[in-house]
């Protein structure tokens, strides 16, 4: 969450609030001059600022992948990488089952809840059709709830007409278990395998527990089972890249109040109109009776669909693309502290908004005063009242980041900001190159309940470290 800070002071902008004004009036607004993190720091302010869900769509998986981790330091509650397969719709090729283990964990969570924040990063390739429609899926899900009255016999029957397999014991995605009034599952759209505790035909609870030592967890409230893959809503056969009887895409799961935005608008339609090409050749050659409507679509349709559902966003670094916000990279070389120090002190002058990034804030800090420029450290980067403070009184704020995004620092005139990095200090980059990796969702039960803990137990905070825990006491603030 380092940037949920400059996302707010961007929201809090004039320029932003007739931006988004703008966008509400067309329900389309093109935004030119922006570099990657600029470009993902105003459309979260954008989305944000209107308390809505945002969508990026990008031209390959590798750009999602730099997107998703440049997000997940924006302040989304949840930050979705929906990940595609690179074949062909009518490929012989079956999609792997991380792939569609990974997407049934995205469409799972916007079925249960449309209003929870959160920003999914996709290809243009989601635009395609390749799923089923949200109905369909959604009646074949299922959800397991603590006081549910459940018939353990039809459970097993349900798990198995949706793909999931009986094993002796439940180490991954897709298996279950029965041991008398114990059952054990592994649904695929969960970070962890699930075991129900049942007192005759109730469930008494539910824990999600580690498939390598079998040991119980945390406990849950409620679990939600999907389909293995789509092919079980149908046949059961999942012989081709996209199922024959699909009818749906990423667009029709995405809640009402989504803001979608493309990354590079060209460079997007070069890459879904070079695929319908090809998809249209392979459709020449079909057996029709399997194939009964195309599948495939020219970019201008997918086009045609999110304007006439959502607010369209469209960014691009090119500058002759619609409002030129005008972001640059700094003029400065690594290593020359003292060139760094008289351009923030310039900057500050002109009553800029300054934010210094790094893996190393203390000594990017001690660095700067060397050269007689005053900054500030603050170690959590949502302490609001006290980076809003210090930027009143044209102080620089230096925050800590030391995940995998590409930062890079830029001027943004428009909004009055200056954003120092790693790579302008010292010359370093990404700390790893960001590929697609599924993540598991978090687990619904991950937070500490205080009332748990007993004096001297250790604790780990997650701004201030390590610590022990003494005892729990109330205050009385303001009367």
């Amino acid at each position: 969450m380092t940037f949920s800070s400059v996302v707010r002071a961007i929201a809090s902008s004039p320029l932003l609030e007739e931006l988004a004004l703008q966008l509400e009036r067309k329900s389309s607004l093109s935004l030119g001059g922006l570099a990657r993190l600029p470009k993902g720091l105003v459309s979260s302010a954008i989305a944000q600022s209107k308390n809505a869900a945002i969508c990026i769509v990008t031209h390959t998986l590798e750009e999602a992948g730099r997107w998703a981790v440049q997000l997940e330091a924006m302040g989304w509650q949840t930050v979705h990488f929906y990940p595609t397969t690179e074949a062909l719709v009518y490929d012989q090729m079956p999609p792997e089952p991380e792939v569609v283990w990974a997407q049934m964990q995205v469409l799972a969570d916007l079925m249960v809840d449309h209003l929870k924040p959160l920003a999914i990063v996709a290809t243009v390739r989601a635009l395609q059709v390749h799923l089923p429609s949200p109905d369909h899926l959604a009646a074949a899900c299922g959800d397991l709830q603590v006081g549910q009255q459940i018939d353990l016999d039809q459970l097993a029957a349900k798990l198995t007409s949706l793909g999931y397999e009986r094993t002796a014991l439940v180490e991954t995605e897709g298996h279950w278990s029965r041991r008398g009034d114990i059952f054990d599952l592994f649904p695929v759209a969960s970070e962890l395998p699930v075991r129900l505790d049942c007192f005759g035909d109730q469930i008494e609870k539910l824990r999600e527990f580690d498939p390598a030592s079998q040991r119980a967890g945390e406990s849950l409230t409620s679990c939600r089972i999907t389909p293995v893959n789509y092919s079980y809503l149908w046949d059961g056969v999942q012989e081709f890249a996209v199922h024959p009887r699909s009818e749906s895409s990423l667009l029709d799961y995405l809640p009402p109040n989504c803001l979608v935005v493309i990354d590079e608008l060209e460079q997007c339609r070069i890459y879904s109109d070079r695929a319908y090409e090809a998809a249209e050749l392979s459709w020449q050659g079909l057996d029709r009776q399997l194939w009964q409507n195309p599948l495939h679509a020219p970019f201008a349709h997918c086009l045609e669909q999110i304007q006439a559902k959502y607010r369209y966003l469209q960014v691009s670094e090119l500058t002759e693309v619609g409002i030129d916000l005008a972001s640059r990279p700094l003029p400065v070389v690594p290593h020359q502290f003292g060139n760094l120090a008289k351009l923030i002190r310039e900057y500050r002058g002109n009553s800029y908004r300054l934010v210094i990034v790094s893996a190393q804030p203390s000594r990017a800090v001690s660095l700067l005063q060397e050269h007689d420029c005053a900054a500030q450290f603050v170690p959590n980067p949502q302490d609001f009242p006290a980076i809003e403070k210090l930027h009143t009184g044209r102080t620089p704020v230096a925050l800590k980041y030391s995940g995998l995004a590409e930062i890079q620092g830029f001027i943004l005139p428009t909004f009055r900001l200056l954003l120092v990095s790693d790579r302008e200090f010292f010359g370093q980059h990404s700390l790893g190159t960001p590929s697609y990796i599924r993540k598991r969702r978090r687990g619904n039960a991950k937070t500490i309940d205080p009332n748990k803990l007993s004096a001297g137990d250790y604790v780990v905070h997650k701004h201030q470290g390590i610590g022990q825990f003494l005892k729990l006491e109330t205050l009385t603030i303001g009367g």
